[in-house]
């Protein structure tokens, strides 16, 4: 049988956990007394830009869900490009359900919201996710793959945290 004593203050005293477990179990015998503190695995202290990034990605994922209703970019589009896919998944291998117009439209948004985050020459997609063209192996073009950033898996994270995405992949 296993005990796990937690003193409220962070203070123990060893005679006070073995009068702990006598209380409990009036039997038993203490073999070996760890503190937490040899148990537990230290915590690295997040770095200056560490918390720079966070920052920004709670900015820009405060900024995607308070986005107007009538946004022409579905949270699928942000999906894909935050958790990473391709735009022939995306589309479902439909040549006409291309994923620029969203692309394009979500720029143009977080531009707008953000400002002094993002300039008018930048493409916010871009700082999120690298874009890379893909093919098939017969050498046609299957479209664009996205792989997310450090911002952006830290804003997915921020979003998925906040129900955003109330689906593990939204339709």
């Amino acid at each position: 049988m296993k005990l796990s004593v937690e003193f409220p203050d962070g203070k123990y005293d060893p005679q006070m956990v073995k009068n702990v477990i006598l209380a409990v179990a009036p039997e038993a015998r203490v073999i070996q007394f760890t503190p937490a503190e040899a148990v537990l695995p230290k915590v690295k202290p997040l770095t200056r830009g560490e918390l720079e990034l966070r920052a920004k990605a709670e900015v820009i994922a405060d900024a995607i869900i308070n986005a107007p209703k009538s946004a022409s970019w579905t949270g699928k589009y942000i999906w894909y490009l935050l958790r990473g896919g391709d735009t022939w998944e995306m589309s479902e291998g439909n040549a006409l359900l291309s994923p620029r117009p969203e692309a394009i439209a979500f720029s143009r948004y977080l531009k707008k919201a953000l400002p002094g985050l993002f300039p008018a020459y930048c493409k916010p997609p871009e700082y999120l996710a690298e874009h890379a063209r893909i093919y098939f192996k017969e050498g046609g073009y299957k479209g664009i793959e996205y792989r997310p950033t450090k911002l952006g898996r830290l804003v997915a994270d921020v979003l998925v945290q906040k129900n955003f995405f109330r689906s593990p992949k939204p339709r």
